[in-house]
């Protein structure tokens, strides 16, 4: 079964909920996760007790800029298509294009038994001039209502128009993740180009990349979570 089938299938009541979001980045109703339906993703492989449940946040890059996360799952545009597969399976989220920290940390959903947190938060909070304090605060309110197990804060991906942007954002996540005992990692490394922007098969409008890129992304955070943070959570 394609990956993108089994993201969809958590989605259920959530998605005519999220797709009211539209592409604006005004805080929405936080939306509450479906109980009782089946663990979507889990294989003959996998017992279902022991599917990793994981939970992924953020803006127009984690929907593939095709405004919410559910359209983005049904595209193929979302890089949790590309993550999911024994043993992780999707167990909701959020996102919605142009969305700050903040408006992100609002709409947080209620997601029982978080084993894994994939955050991209910060991407848009300099256009919109929300300092840095705030998408700390943001981060904190985000983790606290999903209570994952472990929690993976993602790089912001290249822009042309402001190459510097990305690192400068990256390097404030990665000494906050430290800062708090949670994992970092910049799946975009293999998308950028010297000048810190966009390899041009990847490229797409400067902001946002290809369906080709965000498989690879996808494929990216898949290989960090199992091997990385999955070994990580075994050791505690």
């Amino acid at each position: 079964m394609p990956a993108r089938r089994m993201a969809r299938g958590a989605l259920g009541a959530l998605a005519a909920v999220l797709l009211l979001a539209g592409c604006t980045s005004a805080p929405q109703p936080a939306p509450t996760a479906t109980e009782g339906e089946p663990a979507p993703g889990a294989s003959a492989t996998t017992a279902p007790e022991d599917m990793v449940r994981i939970v992924v946040m953020g803006d127009s890059n984690t929907n593939g800029f095709v405004g919410t996360l559910p359209q983005g799952i049904d595209q193929g545009m979302a890089y949790v298509d590309y993550v999911v597969g024994d043993p992780l399976t999707f167990a909701g989220g959020w996102g919605t294009d142009g969305a700050t920290s903040t408006v992100m940390a609002a709409n947080t959903p209620t997601v029982e038994d978080v084993d894994v947190a994939l955050i991209m938060i910060g991407t848009n909070n300099r256009i919109a001039g929300v300092p840095d304090t705030q998408l700390d605060a943001d981060i904190l309110q985000t983790v606290e209502k999903l209570a994952p197990k472990e929690t993976v804060i993602l790089g912001i991906p290249p822009q042309n128009a402001s190459p510097e942007t990305p690192p400068e954002v990256n390097a404030h996540l990665e000494e906050f993740a430290d800062a708090q005992g949670y994992h970092f990692f910049n799946p975009w490394k293999n998308l950028t180009n010297k000048d810190m922007k966009w390899r041009t098969e990847f490229f797409r409008d400067g902001i946002h990349t290809n369906m080709t890129g965000y498989k690879l992304m996808g494929s990216e955070v898949r290989k960090y979570v199992r091997t990385e943070v999955l070994a990580d959570g075994a050791q505690k």
